[in-house]
């Protein structure tokens, strides 16, 4: 038993999930989610970035992306460069305004059916995950069809159950709100996030730092301790994401005198979208509506598409980063092969994986094929996504044996179907212990709002 384990098997499983914890599970702690997103949401992204360390990194791209047109609409209005770095400055250091929940994607508005087509490719629309705050003294509540009444007075918790879309889009992050009314909204505090991300950043190094001459300078990209570096990569963006741009836990919906809880209904109208007198004729229904509380809202805003280059920046950033992290400590030294190949595998599956998927979606959206024609066009990125998949699952099994054998100190030597046997019952277990939290989250989320 010894030389299987050399000090014994509980030393090294007690190292092995210390390491994990330390330099893997703390990664979630950090990651970026939407405004109001519902615990089973929370629960699902926080798992899926533990395991594919990339997913979310989008997300992180795309508030940044909002962060910096809000930056630089501010910045092109003032004249002198004091006034520029002051504005600067004060968008980094972010506050209560509801401005900066406007950055956040934490501020919406009400859409009526005739234009809700014509913002879907230019707002982001609120998810039937988020929840939306609407307070009842502005607003006359009744009911609203495929939404739950939540128990919290004087605010309404609005919780989409039916389909994926709801009537509420999020203003665009240059929107202009009306200086004459007073608006406060506080963010939920990111300092223990960015705290640990760093003590995460500290120890990942650390642990690459201490077994460089040890492992990495003698195996290269067959050493288990590089597993850290796609968490290190998207920590710290998670941090700059985390410190410029605050975070929510619900929508605000702006007040609309004009319009009663009765009218707040989930159906949708199809019209010709884009054109110049539609356009027109939401900016005097915008006037009208929401004037008082928003000063204005910019052209491009109106008639410029905004394109979704978050997800292809994601797959750039990772792919660079980890790239040249890999490169500076290995030199792309091989060591064992097989063990390399399949670590390269793990590190860049999750990217790449995300871009295709963020691709098949936009062919769905552009061929608008009936369902029986998309599943064939789509077999082909099906076919690389279970080939990725597999693929990814073998890397796993395969970095947490070599973890286990540095952590005991010595080297196993295991056929083809006890790797098989050892990557069916990691993938087992990933699956009970994603719904097992699962169920455990929900239970204590449902336990949270029934005392609310």
């Amino acid at each position: 038993m010894s030389e299987i384990c050399i000090g014994g098997w509980w030393p090294a499983v007690e190292s092995f999930i210390v390491f994990i914890v330390t330099n893997i599970v703390t990664h979630a702690v950090s990651v970026v989610l939407p405004s109001g997103a519902d615990v089973k949401f929370k629960g699902t992204m926080i798992y899926a970035s533990i395991l594919l360390p990339a997913h979310l990194g989008d997300y992180a791209f795309h508030i940044l992306s909002r962060w910096w047109k809000h930056v630089s609409s501010r910045w092109a209005e003032k004249t002198s460069l004091g006034a520029k770095l002051a504005t600067l400055a004060k968008s980094c250091v972010g506050g209560e305004s509801l401005e900066y929940a406007v950055v956040a994607g934490a501020l919406a508005i009400y859409v009526p059916p005739e234009y809700r087509d014509l913002l879907t490719t230019r707002w982001n629309g609120v998810r039937n995950y988020q929840k939306v705050v609407i307070s009842e003294k502005d607003i006359c509540f009744t009911k609203v069809k495929g939404y739950d009444k939540g128990r919290k007075h004087p605010r309404v918790l609005l919780d989409a159950r039916k389909g994926t879309k709801t009537p509420f889009f999020v203003l665009p992050p240059s929107t202009k709100l009306n200086k004459k009314r007073e608006y406060s909204l506080s963010p939920t505090s990111s300092l223990l996030p960015q705290v640990i991300a760093i003590l995460q950043i500290v120890v990942s190094a650390r642990q690459l730092w201490i077994n460089y001459d040890t492992s990495i300078a003698m195996v290269g990209l067959a050493s288990p301790y590089l597993v850290v570096i796609p968490y290190i990569i998207m920590t710290l963006l998670n941090f700059v994401a985390n410190g410029l741009v605050g975070s929510y836990s619900q929508v605000v919906l702006l007040p609309n005198p004009r319009i009663s809880m009765a009218e707040y209904r989930l159906n949708s109208a199809s019209e010709e979208a884009g054109s110049e007198k539609r356009i027109e004729d939401f900016r005097s229904w915008f006037k009208d509506n929401y004037g008082e509380e928003v000063e204005n809202i910019e052209d491009e805003d109106l008639y410029r598409e905004s394109r979704q280059m978050a997800a292809f920046v994601s797959t750039i950033y990772c792919v660079t980063g980890q790239t040249l992290f890999i490169g500076l400590l290995t030199r792309f030294r091989l060591g064992i092969p097989s063990h390399a190949a399949w670590y390269l595998i793990w590190v860049y599956f999750p990217p790449i994986m995300r871009h295709i998927m963020t691709r098949v979606g936009r062919i769905r959206i552009l061929l608008r094929r009936p369902f029986w024609e998309l599943q064939l066009i789509l077999i082909p990125f099906k076919i690389i996504t279970i080939v990725l998949g597999i693929g990814w699952m073998g890397g796993l099994t395969v970095l947490e044996v070599e973890l286990m054998e540095a952590m005991c100190q010595t080297t196993w030597s295991l056929s083809v179907r006890v790797w098989i046997l050892v990557g069916s019952m990691a993938y087992l277990g990933l699956c009970l212990l994603y719904f097992g939290g699962l169920s455990i989250i929900l239970l204590f989320g449902n336990l949270n709002l029934s005392y609310a």
